[in-house]
């Protein structure tokens, strides 16, 4: 009686079932590998677009440019599919994921003191010109370049990304008060340095 009451949905794909002939292990396998990999790959992608604006805009704004902001952006997704599986706690990947970007941001800054590129912008002539200013935006862009790296990513993580003190603490290795001290010092370099950009 069962049988006859099971959806006929169901006794169709146990009969195309019993047609086939037996799967080997291996074949179960593979399969079973198949679908583990394609709803990991949903789950990433998922967990991309929840995060990957927040970190590529954070990065354009530690580097000053946005196209290093995207590539180290890509990088840090990167860094985040080799170890997606460590990752299951929404608040823990997130933090993760800031840290990533962040260092990935110090050592490109560090590397551009090193090995400084010359700016195709300092070739052209009227480009330090006050009347050409592009805007806000770029302003912006070059007062926090001017911050320390480390101000600048304190800065950067409360007041655009939200992170608490402790938060960014934890995300950078500091202790709390440090973080409200970076912060309040990055505040006042970014306020005095836009006052005096300003003001040529």
């Amino acid at each position: 009686m069962d049988a006859v009451q099971q959806m006929p949905g169901l006794r169709w794909a146990q009969f195309q079932l019993a047609l086939l002939p037996p799967a080997t292990q291996a074949e179960v396998t593979a399969a079973h590998e198949a679908t583990e990999q394609a709803t990991r790959l949903r789950q990433f992608e998922a967990f991309f677009y929840a995060y990957e604006r927040r970190i590529t805009g954070y990065l354009c704004r530690m580097t000053g440019d946005d196209q290093t902001g995207l590539d180290l952006s890509q990088e840090t997704f990167v860094q985040a599919w080799k170890h997606f599986d460590h990752l299951n706690v929404p608040a823990a990947a997130k933090a993760w994921l800031f840290r990533v970007a962040t260092n990935l941001a110090l050592r490109h800054i560090e590397q551009q003191k090193r090995f400084p590129r010359a700016s195709w912008d300092e070739s052209l002539p009227g480009a330090s010109d006050p009347g050409s200013r592009v805007g806000l935006r770029d302003s912006v862009q070059r007062v926090l370049a001017l911050l320390p790296p480390k101000q600048r990513s304190v800065l950067l993580l409360y007041e655009i990304q939200g992170l608490s003190c402790a938060e960014i603490g934890r995300l950078l290795g500091m202790s709390r008060e440090a973080v409200k001290v970076a912060l309040w010092r990055g505040r006042e370099r970014f306020r005095s340095e836009y006052l005096r950009e300003e003001a040529e």
